[in-house]
């Protein structure tokens, strides 16, 4: 689940609909400082005014129930009706009457009896379907999780997808197991793989197919416990144009796994978003996974990884974004801090809408004297986010912004890696990089669409427990350009071919590796 956090200017345009739209000014302060509209000077001067929640927990009772069929459709309503409530723009890409076609179709199939993984597969497609990546209910995965406490073995290779949409092993994980990097997997307990990874990308919300397929493949373990494809696998797999091979693989536990993957992964530095080596030929390699998380420990976490980097004498330093899902705007400023001082900006709009539910969602993040005293309303921008009716559009707008260098300052050579899984605030990065050229964008176009939607509201059907994520926010992209529905795409394209993942190679990596021999020959 994405939330997609962005933080704008000034220049805030308001329409209260039916009402016509009316500009607002407001003073050229970063959105970031004004969405302490919540703070009220003199009320929480020694407290700390905002908290954002984590997403909430299942509840544990709901975990490995069974739901009835009113249930099921009560939880359809509720999430029909948060839908519509919060999203700013639900029918973009999908018409209203073929969303209530698909409803009615839900309600007249629903059995009378069903799980929450049962549930999930017949509401996530139905989300899905509305186009938005933002917009979605996630995989239960705490179901996969009991089955695997209760024994259940997990799927030992990781899979990918080629260019030609087959399936194809990634890494065996288990060795000896007659199973290598670059085979075709062409089935599973006798069920074709790659109509199985078509399937569920029905299942998985998303702006492009690389990027719903990035991630049926990232989940396929999860994915086959869901659906109830366990341990013993048979699979058939294929090596280029050989005979078919049939194998039995008897599957490992997730503790195992995540054993395995560790130990093949060494690491120098290592924080919650990211790790850092240096790599042969003193190339800088910072895997930057996720931009969730504290931004006060992140920019700690960060200084030290560049004084690293600036003991390294790295020559090249290479920013890894292939699977960060995205989070909080800030972490990608403060990283930019230490390799640009050129202004830029990650977006150049966003369309905010003010719902009952949204509305709610801020006040928990607020110390409570906040909340008590409405201290919002000593602030404009708060006023206008927190009053007026429901369903209301705030309009922000962004300007190209230079930020302070931070220290010690990168100024050679940087290579940013992206691709199907970039997606949300890490693709608003990517964004911000093309447009205003910081650095070199290497790999595949993002799966991510800067022009859609994001700052996502989170919350879990009442009787299941399903989490869903809704958008709250349309957002433009850096260049302002409301035509391109394009990712970002890459100023060098390199994608893995089969061979490349039989011989272990990153062809997006050994592009980066000679970044400063081409610059300077």
């Amino acid at each position: 689940m994405y939330a997609r956090a962005r933080h704008f200017v000034s220049g805030l345009v308001y329409t209260g609909r039916p009402e016509p739209r009316q500009n607002v000014h407001f003073p050229e302060t970063p959105f970031r400082r004004a969405i302490l509209f919540t703070i009220g000077a003199g009320i929480v001067a020694a407290c700390s005014p905002i908290r954002v929640p984590p997403p909430p927990n299942a509840a544990p009772a709901a975990i490995g129930r069974t739901l009835n069929r009113d249930e099921a459709i009560a939880d359809l309503d509720v999430l029909m009706r948060t839908l519509e409530d919060v999203h700013p723009d639900l029918y973009a890409n999908r018409p209203r009457d073929s969303v209530s076609s698909a409803r009615a179709r839900l309600v007249a199939t629903m059995p009378p009896a069903l799980s929450r993984a049962e549930l999930w597969t017949r509401l996530a497609p139905f989300v899905a379907a509305f186009g938005d990546g933002h917009t979605s209910v996630a995989l239960p995965r705490e179901e996969a999780q009991r089955l695997q406490q209760a024994g259940a073995l997990v799927f030992p290779p990781s899979v990918a997808m080629d260019d030609a949409g087959r399936i194809v092993v990634s890494a065996p994980i288990v060795r000896d197991a007659g199973v290598d990097a670059g085979d075709r997997l062409t089935s599973v307990n006798g069920k074709n793989a790659d109509s199985l990874v078509h399937a569920w990308m029905t299942e998985m919300s998303g702006e492009s197919e690389p990027f719903r397929a990035a991630n049926v493949t990232g989940l396929f373990r999860d994915l086959l416990l869901i659906h109830s494809i366990g341990a013993p696998y048979t699979i058939v797999t294929q090596r280029g144009v050989g005979t078919p091979r049939t194998i039995e693989l008897a599957g490992i536990s997730q503790d195992t796994l995540r054993t395995i993957a560790t130990r093949a992964r060494p690491q120098r530095t290592a924080a919650p978003n990211f790790t850092y080596e240096l790599r042969p030929s003193r190339v800088g390699y910072m895997n930057f996974r996720s931009m969730a998380g504290d931004p006060g420990r992140f920019k700690t976490d960060l200084a030290e990884m560049f004084q690293r980097v600036a003991a390294d004498s790295t020559r090249v330093l290479v920013i890894d974004l292939r699977s960060n899902g995205g989070g909080d705007s800030r972490l990608g400023d403060e990283l930019l801090r230490y390799i640009t001082t050129k202004p830029y900006r990650m977006g150049s709009a966003k369309q905010w809408k003010m719902s009952a539910e949204y509305r709610s969602y801020f006040k928990s993040m607020v110390h409570p004297a906040v909340r008590w005293t409405h201290g919002w309303e000593l602030f404009s921008l708060g006023r206008q986010l927190m009053n007026g009716p429901d369903g209301k559009i705030v309009t922000f707008s962004e300007w190209p912004e230079a930020h302070e260098a931070a220290q010690p300052f990168f100024s050679r050579e940087v290579c940013v890696l992206i691709g199907p899984q970039t997606f949300s605030s890490a693709m608003d990065v990517a964004d911000a990089i093309k447009t205003y050229r910081l650095a070199t964008l290497v790999g595949e176009e993002t799966g991510g669409r800067p022009n859609g939607f994001g700052e996502a509201y989170i919350f879990r059907l009442p009787r299941s427990q399903l989490a869903v994520s809704v958008s709250s926010a349309l957002f433009v992209r850096s260049s302002g350009d409301t035509t391109d529905h394009r990712g970002v795409v890459p100023d060098i394209v390199a994608s893995p071919s089969a061979e490349d993942r039989r011989a272990g190679r990153d062809p997006a990596m050994d592009r980066c590796r000679t970044l400063d021999e081409r610059a300077n020959p």
